[in-house]
Parts: structure tokens; C-alpha cells; sequence
């Protein structure tokens, strides 16, 4: 796709870091399973690369105004409307200016925020999957050498599990996912939950923050919606 849109000569160029394959690890070490992803049954290429994400969209976003496309940033979308015509949307610019732009079609990817969703009522919720992700990039983390180099982490504990994902030589996103009420009923900050019980297992212990940490990310899964002339994506 990205050969498509003419785009993957620059992420290619990106210095992202090469993935080979994924690993699994029971959170007392006794068990580590390896996906070669060269091995796949269905593989057509050997190895993927693990993008971070505000590098990776910015690379697409530059692409797209360089094909044509007209780009509005620092700009806050308030309000739309839907009519047998297509979509009328209002932002406000940086300035503090109101401005309405008209199209025939409206793919909403706002995420976590998922603005047209929560403004037509239309956002519901998996009840069984009320998960948490809170996480950070550390530097000095422990990983993969030689042909398992750049491979990401996945380790699972009783309730709850880490990932490991290396985005640059000395900085890894190490993040741990509960369940909601686990969390809450934990009584501690974000930056606490990284303690024990819940420290990370051998593979991560030895670990030294040197980015800022985001702010926990409440990740419950919605439903997918829209309608005749809106979609939601990722």
C-alpha cells in the first residue's frame, strides 16, 4: 500500500527500527515461545519496521500535502454537520479564527477522542474489556542481540502484561495493561503501578527513565460506526 501511495521510499529511509520477529514470555521466565516472522506460513516479506508514531504521521501527513492535499494544523474541529450533500465541518485555527470547509465524505480519525462518535451518541463499549495502558520510554533497558535484534516483548503475568518495544537503539516502550478496576483499586499514581507486585520481570528490571512519560491512557475498544457520508478509523 505504502509502494502505492508512493510513500515507502521515505519510511524506508526513516531509520525506523527493523522488526524480525515477536517474543512471548510467561512473567516468571519459565516460558519464551519466538515468531520468526520470516517463517510465517503466509509471509510475503521477512521483516516489518516498528515506526513511532509521531515521526511515522508526520512522514504520511508531509506525503499527502506534497500530492495535494490541503493541511490544517494547530486548527480545533468544533463542530459538523450532515445533510443529503456531504459535510459541513467548523474548526478554529491557532489565531482563535472560525473557518467551515464542505466535502462530500468525512473520515473521522480522531481516536481516543473519536469526536463524531461521542457528538451523535453513537459510541458504545466492549463491557468485558475495560483495560488501562499505562507506559514510557526508558533508556539502559536489556534486549534482544544478534538475529533477535529489534524484536518486540510480550510478557504476560496473572492479571495483567507488559510490552516491550524497542523504537530507537536506547529507547524502549515499555508499557503494562490492566484491567480498569485493578488499577483503580490500587489507589496509586500511574508512575507507582511499575512497582512491585506489578514490576516488570527480569527481561526489563534494569531500567533508567529518561523521557517524559505520557499520561496513562485509558484504552477501552469501541465498536466501529458512521454513516452515509462519515466513517470512523483508527
Amino acid at each position: 500500500m505504502y509502494e502505492e501511495l508512493g510513500v515507502w521510499e521515505k519510511i524506508s529511509q526513516a531509520g525506523f527500527m527493523r522488526k524480525k520477529g515477536a517474543q512471548f514470555l510467561l512473567g516468571d521466565g519459565t516460558r519464551k515461545v519466538r515468531l520468526d516472522f520470516s517463517k510465517g506460513s503466509f509471509t510475503e516479506f521477512p521483516e516489518a519496521v516498528q515506526v513511532e508514531r509521531a515521526k511515522f504521521d508526520n512522514i504520511l501527513l508531509t506525503h499527502s500535502q506534497e500530492c495535494g492535499a490541503e493541511v490544517r494544523q494547530e486548527s480545533l474541529v468544533q463542530d459538523l454537520q450532515v445533510d443529503a450533500d456531504g459535510v459541513a465541518v467548523k474548526y478554529r485555527d491557532k489565531e482563535g479564527a472560525s473557518h467551515q470547509v464542505k466535502a462530500k465524505f468525512l473520515i473521522d480519525a480522531s481516536g481516543l477522542s473519536n469526536f463524531t462518535a461521542n457528538r451523535e451518541n453513537r459510541r458504545t463499549y466492549y463491557a468485558e474489556h475495560k483495560k488501562i495502558a499505562i507506559f514510557n520510554h526508558f533508556a539502559g533497558v536489556d534486549m534482544p542481540q544478534g538475529e533477535e535484534y529489534g524484536d518486540i516483548l510480550v510478557i504476560r503475568r496473572n492479571n495483567s502484561w507488559f510490552w516491550m518495544i524497542p523504537l530507537e537503539d536506547d529507547k524502549v516502550s515499555v508499557g503494562l495493561v490492566m484491567d480498569r478496576g485493578d488499577f483503580q483499586a490500587l489507589g496509586q499514581e500511574p508512575d507507582r503501578c511499575s512497582r512491585r507486585p506489578y514490576a516488570p520481570p527480569p527481561p526489563c528490571r534494569s531500567v533508567s527513565p529518561r523521557w517524559h512519560r505520557p499520561p496513562p491512557c485509558m484504552w477501552p475498544p469501541t465498536s466501529p460506526t458512521g454513516t452515509t457520508h462519515w466513517s470512523l478509523i483508527a
